[in-house]
Parts: structure tokens; sequence; C-alpha cells
């Protein structure tokens, strides 16, 4: 063939209509150009079907099955990023005595004799578990904690009606790193962690009278270090029981305990709501503080889960 064959050519393969041949004598072999079907259209590619996930509720004909298509709100993998945010509202009663630097003789009882009651306390918790049980968890907490009282002394020696103010307010901090050992269907959860705590603030007492107007006011801060464990139970996927205890560590003249158990239900996988009970000790000075005191009360908790 004389040239290319193209679709609009009648001289092709099949085709061959006044094909011109070469009519020279057969003495040498020439090679010619190669020979190919010419076609007006590449063929498109196969067509695909795409089927949606269904769920027959009738096992009997296809026309009596109910056929929809699930809507997922949530990833395969919820819960993949391993992080826990927990948010609390706690209502502790407070007890126990303090005193401060300029008050030396003195243990006032923050109950009875300065009236001082414990507002509710805030708190955040951020826990992060990446992998082979391993957890890191921060937390923090403000507490607010004030009082008012009067008394008075008749004829000693004029009649005394003194006012006496205080507060005892301070944030804690924790910031805690530890393992759990973890069964394979996640049941149980059990293991020690280690962490630092921090506490920082103010108290103050005041005295108004007749003949004295007192006011004394201390800033403490504290950082220390603590051990401790914590256990979770999960019988089921909604339901989970938790306790946690940390003691401080390092420290011969001064006490702390920080103490929890309670309960958490998760009506979906990403949140849940927790209702327990806490109990904070503290015995020892800070900066010149002498406090020995208690809170203790339920809290009530929400958690997301990412």
């Amino acid at each position: 063939m004389q040239h290319d064959a193209v679709g609009v050519n009648k001289e092709c393969l099949g085709r061959a209509i006044d094909a011109p041949v070469n009519a020279h004598a057969a003495v040498f072999v020439e090679s010619r150009e190669l020979v190919r079907v010419a076609e007006l259209l590449q063929p498109g590619q196969c067509l695909r079907t795409i089927v949606t996930p269904v769920d027959a509720i009738d096992l009997n004909r296809a026309g009596l099955c109910k056929i929809d298509e699930e809507l997922v709100l949530l990833p395969a993998a919820a819960g993949a990023l391993g992080l826990e945010l927990e948010a609390r509202y706690w209502a502790p009663d407070l007890s126990g005595s303090a005193r401060l630097e300029d008050f030396p003789d003195i243990g006032l009882d923050v109950g009875d004799l300065l009236g001082m009651s414990a507002d509710a306390v805030p708190e955040a918790r951020l826990t992060f578990r990446p992998f082979l049980g391993i957890f890191a968890r921060g937390t923090y907490s403000r507490f607010t904690n004030s009082g008012e009282t009067r008394f008075g002394l008749d004829g000693f020696p004029i009649d005394i009606d003194a006012r006496i103010t205080s507060s005892l307010d301070f944030d804690y901090a924790r910031l805690g790193l530890g393992w759990q050992f973890v069964t394979p269907k996640k049941t149980l959860r059990i293991g020690p962690y280690v962490e630092a705590k921090a506490l920082s603030g103010d108290a103050t007492l005041g005295l108004s009278s007749r003949i004295l107007d007192r006011f004394e006011s201390e800033s403490f801060d504290a950082i220390f270090g603590s051990f401790g464990g914590l256990l979770e139970i999960q019988p089921t996927d909604q339901l989970q029981i938790f306790a946690d205890v940390s003691v401080l560590v390092g420290e011969s003249d001064a006490d702390f305990l920080d103490a929890e158990l309670g309960i958490r239900f998760y009506p979906i996988y990403m949140v849940g709501i927790g209702l327990g009970y806490r109990v904070i000790e503290v015995d020892g000075v800070v900066d010149n503080i002498k406090m020995d005191l208690d809170f203790k009360g339920f809290f009530g908790s929400l958690v997301l889960r990412f």
C-alpha cells in the first residue's frame, strides 16, 4: 500500500478495492510499513457497577426487602486518637486547720472557728493513650475557700465584738506518666504512674474589732512528686468502674493524698457521664503556711473520647 490507512480510506485490511500493488519483479524483498486497522474512535473503558451496602430485613422475595443506605456518623475506628477529655464539677466539704507564719502559736480551725467553706471546684483533665498501655495525663483545678465569723468577750476590760475573715485560694495542677496492664478484651486496665504536682495560691486572715484591726496575707508555691496507681474495670462497652490514688513521695515532714472512686456510663462511644467520690488530704508546711486540711465530696463529670 502506498500510504497509511486512516478512517476515511477504503483501502484497508478487508476492503481491498483497487488496491495498488507493486508490479516490479521480485528480485529483492523490500520491507514496507506495518498494516494496522484504522478505527474512527478509541473504545471507551469498561463501565463499573457501584453496589451500596444494603440490609435485607425480610428474607423472602426482593420486593419485600427493605433496601436503604446506612448513614455513617462515626469512623469505624472511633477513639483511634487515644484522647480523653474530662470536665469535672466537685463539691467538697472542707475541714481541718491552718496557720499563718505571723500567728505561730494558733492553729485556726477552718470550719468551727473561721467558718470557712469550700466553693465548688472546677477541674479539666486530658488523658492521652498512644499505645501499649502507656498513658499521659494532665489536670488543672481551682480551689476557692472563704469564711467569716464573729465572736465577743464581755468585761475584759471592755466588751469586744470582733469579726474574722479568712480565705484560702489556690491552683492545683498535675502532670503524670504511667503504664497499665491491659487484658485482651480491654475489660481490665491496671498499673502505676508517676506524677508532678504543683500548688500555687494565697492565704489571708483578717481581724477587725473596736480595739484592733489586723490583716495578714501569705502567698505559697510548691512543686512535689507523687506515685500512684490507676484501676479501670469495663464489664460492658457502656460501663466503666475506676479507682485512682496517689501519695506524696520524697518528703518526710509532709503528707499529701489524692484518691477517688467512681463510675462512668457511655451511652455512645465518644460521650460519657461520670459520678464519683474524691478525697484530698494535705498535711504539711507550704511556704511558711501550716496546713492540715481535708477536702471530701462527690463529683460529676462529662467525658469526650476521640
